[in-house]
């Protein structure tokens, strides 16, 4: 298990098997690195026809307390990106983007 501390920030690089390209995971430890993250040495493969991608991603972010999610573009995690921001940000290598880890209010009545 990996640890993120307040000085190391972690990112754990993902990507979909049926449209992954050439440099995706060099793509992702270079931009990774360039926004400050270390980049974790596993690869956390998506393959929607075997598993539950949503399941998959949730659980390396429980096992990697702190971390982000980063994939080569938001079509990786398609149609899961807001699920993921609930509890993790997610970087995309395809302008270098990071979004925020989305923000919920709880309102009592």
């Amino acid at each position: 298990m990996t640890h993120a501390s307040s000085r190391t920030r972690i990112a754990i690089p993902c990507l979909r098997t049926e449209i992954r390209g050439g440099n995706d995971e060099r793509d992702m430890r270079a931009v990774g690195a360039k926004l400050g993250y270390h980049v974790d040495k596993k690869l956390l493969v998506l393959n929607p026809t075997d598993e539950r991608p949503l399941t998959t991603i949730l659980t390396a972010l429980h096992d990697t307390p702190g971390a982000a999610i980063i994939v080569p573009n938001l079509q990786h995690i398609d149609g899961l990106d807001d699920a993921v921001r609930l509890v993790a940000e997610v970087i995309t290598v395809d302008g270098e983007n990071v979004l925020e880890r989305a923000h919920t209010t709880v309102t009592h009545v």
